[in-house]
């Protein structure tokens, strides 16, 4: 998932287009965030940002012109990239799950599951689909891009 996120980043980004958000649905700008947070793993500076991201796409492109599909593993820095994200991210997640589930009282809990029951109920939500929303809302508050003052 992150690789195909990342390249889809890429790919709006090296063409100038818009990526869809699969939570919303909406059409936002290229996640330079998370591109960067993968580039600076193996120390592409922000300097050849646009050489490596063009080079991960005539690369793609290639591969298509040969009926092939792309897989990470066959362009090793790109591997090696997204093995220490998902590595640095694997122990965020840790770390926050640990937090959670030490801090998150009883009462909290039981509003999540509340939250979560009317996302399947009322919503046709699933419980993976439920569960991702409300991670990735708990991601936000994380992230601290929580919009202040606008209640």
């Amino acid at each position: 998932r992150l690789c195909g996120n990342y390249i889809d980043n890429v790919k709006a980004y090296t063409q100038r287009e818009k990526v869809r958000n699969k939570y919303t649905g909406q059409t936002e700008e290229p996640d330079e965030r998370l591109m960067r947070s993968i580039e600076e793993k193996i120390d592409i500076p922000e300097s050849r940002k646009d050489d490596f991201r063009r080079e991960i796409m005539n690369y793609i492109g290639a591969l298509a012109l040969d009926g092939k599909r792309f897989d990470y593993k066959t362009n090793e820095r790109l591997q090696k990239a997204l093995e220490l994200k998902l590595f640095q991210d694997q122990k965020d997640t840790i770390k926050l799950t640990s937090l959670v589930s030490s801090v998150v009282d009883k009462d909290t809990q039981e509003k999540i599951d509340i939250v979560k029951g009317r996302l399947i109920r009322n919503y046709g939500y699933d419980e993976d689909s439920a569960t991702d929303v409300l991670n990735y809302v708990a991601s936000i508050f994380a992230r601290g891009d929580v919009k202040r003052g606008s209640h």
